[in-house]
């Protein structure tokens, strides 16, 4: 009985000892994405993307949460300010509002299995191109 006791309480010792951490377990990780071009707008109405080596990830998650390694507040495809957002349906949309971005709203558009644009708010035409990590 005695050593019963004393597993019990070694047991209840090392788990309420257990260091909790704020990182997403990798199984809750739905998909994840790279940033692979940005739109280049020329001024007179034509345009095209240009391929880019960034870091940049986007991952979507079992709860409906995503979170990227970059800024998602802006066109940027530099990793020096991850960030989260969340993701809502408007007229069958896609829609990602990042936290503490007030009034940023960022429409996504799947043109392949594989490949995502996420459009930015600006008059140009300001898209990032993602695509999907296997």
């Amino acid at each position: 009985m005695k050593n019963l006791l004393l597993i019990i309480f070694i047991l209840s010792v090392n788990l309420g000892c257990r260091k909790e951490t704020d990182s997403v377990i990798e199984d809750d990780v739905i998909t994840r994405w790279n940033l692979i071009a940005k739109y280049n707008f020329t001024g007179d109405g034509s345009g095209d993307f240009i391929a880019l080596n960034s870091n940049k990830n986007i991952e979507f998650l079992k709860s409906g949460k995503v979170r990227s390694n970059g800024n998602l507040c802006n066109f940027d495809p530099d990793t020096d300010v991850p960030t989260e957002a969340t993701q809502s349906i408007k007229n069958s949309d896609i829609i990602l509002n990042p936290i503490n971005c007030p009034g940023i709203n960022l429409h996504v558009l799947f043109i392949a299995s594989d490949t995502m644009d996420i459009y930015y708010p600006c008059i140009e035409g300001c898209i990032m191109r993602f695509k999907k990590i296997k």
